[in-house]
């Protein structure tokens, strides 16, 4: 009965709109919001007087040739979104309305794109709902206000029209750990802007700099006590080549710190995944700023690939390496991470020397999680391969 009320009240206050929004409009929504539309911005505000219709709070913004949808920390609680209050338009799929029989209302909200689903644990983010018994008293309102949403976000609009029991999308079923994960030397995670992000620890640097005056160090002790020796005057060492070969350690060690000098500055510290271009990148420290130091387009990347060598320990299987690759179309595997640890399976592995499919229900170790994760946001298959 409340719900018929509301309807016809609602009827009362109808307005007439063409097809697409032309002017700035209000259209009252349940739990006391209102979406006002123009062609320019798309707001969803919170309803503090009904009767006068004043004093909105806003909530929520899409702008005309703005990439970012934003809205306050509290919408954001409340639909499981990023805490940064701004989400690039990019990972939203496209803007749906449906009429869900369960409830008697029409939904407007967002399909948004893998990765964000995953830690939220849906695809769909709803934005507003409007009570219609008879899913024809609103219809035509949330439709203008769906199309100029999309318009606005430059995002496909769907409209499930018809009785429908639900219009949510779920992710699998099998749930993933959520980021950040810490692998050795490495840590994953999501970032607000929607990327997957691999990134060394800050001891790596330390390490390489710590190596870079360790071998410097000793280039120059073996480089003195060579000379010492030719020079001294004193009768030579036996065998006489000795001096010669602490010249040649000293030069070993100079091209140990130049190659640790080389890493320093052109290994990735960071491979960055977006799921929405479906790229992968990787980026090194330059100053105060970053560059990328090589990049793989989506239509280069064929799949990824985890390999893992397994050791037993008291007849229990443990992970000792492990290493992600991605493999190009050309059929060239392109090096991304690696790591040493030793972390034990949660089932039995695969047999040795197979390459087999990996998914969300057969991980075992972080590494893998990690693998399925980059597959699912490059749209890419992923493998296992198994090393005994």
């Amino acid at each position: 009965l409340a719900r018929y009320t509301t309807a016809v009240l609602f009827r009362l206050r109808k307005v007439s709109l063409p097809p697409m929004i032309a002017n700035p409009v209000r259209i009252s929504a349940a739990d006391n919001l209102v979406v006002e539309a123009s062609p320019s911005t798309w707001q969803l505000r919170v309803n503090t007087n009904f009767v006068e219709l004043q004093g909105e709070g806003l909530l929520l913004e899409a702008r005309d040739a703005d990439p970012v949808l934003r809205y306050t920390s509290a919408f954001a609680v409340t639909r499981r979104l990023p805490r940064s209050g701004q989400l690039s338009t990019r990972y939203i799929q496209r803007v749906v309305l449906g009429w869900s029989a369960a409830d008697e209302a029409w939904h407007l909200g967002l399909m948004l794109e893998a990765p964000l689903a995953q830690v939220r644990g849906s695809r769909w983010c709803e934005l507003v709902k409007w009570p219609d018994p008879e899913s024809e008293v609103f219809k035509a309102q949330a439709i203008d206000a769906g199309r100029t949403l999309a318009r606005l976000l430059e995002r496909p609009f769907n409209l499930v029209d018809g009785v429908v029991t639900t219009i949510s999308s779920p992710v699998e079923a099998v749930p993933l750990p959520l980021p950040p994960l810490m692998l050795q030397g490495w840590a994953f995670d999501l970032r607000d802007n929607g990327w997957l992000v691999i990134e060394r620890l800050p001891g790596w640097v330390a390490e390489r700099w710590r190596r870079v005056a360790w071998f410097a160090l000793w280039s120059v002790v073996f480089t003195i006590l060579s000379v010492g020796v030719l020079t001294a005057g004193i009768s030579r060492p036996r065998p006489e080549f000795l001096p010669y070969v602490g010249f040649g350690v000293a030069v070993m060690l100079v091209g140990l710190v130049i190659f640790s000098l080389w890493e320093l500055f052109n290994r990735p510290r960071k491979i960055i995944i977006d799921p929405s271009t479906h790229q992968a990148w990787g980026v090194v420290q330059e100053g105060s700023g970053s560059k990328a130091v090589w990049r793989m387009p989506r239509e280069a990347i064929d799949a990824v690939y985890v390999t893992q060598v397994i050791r037993n320990k008291r007849t229990s299987p443990h992970l000792h390496y492990a290493e992600i690759n991605l493999r190009a179309t050309d059929g060239r595997f392109h090096h991304l991470c690696n790591l040493t640890e030793s972390e034990p399976l949660t089932g039995e592995p695969a047999r040795p020397e197979e390459i087999s499919p990996l998914n969300r229900r057969n991980v075992q170790t972080r590494v893998q999680v990690v693998g399925v994760y980059l597959s699912e946001a490059l749209n890419v298959p992923a493998w296992y391969d198994y090393r005994g």
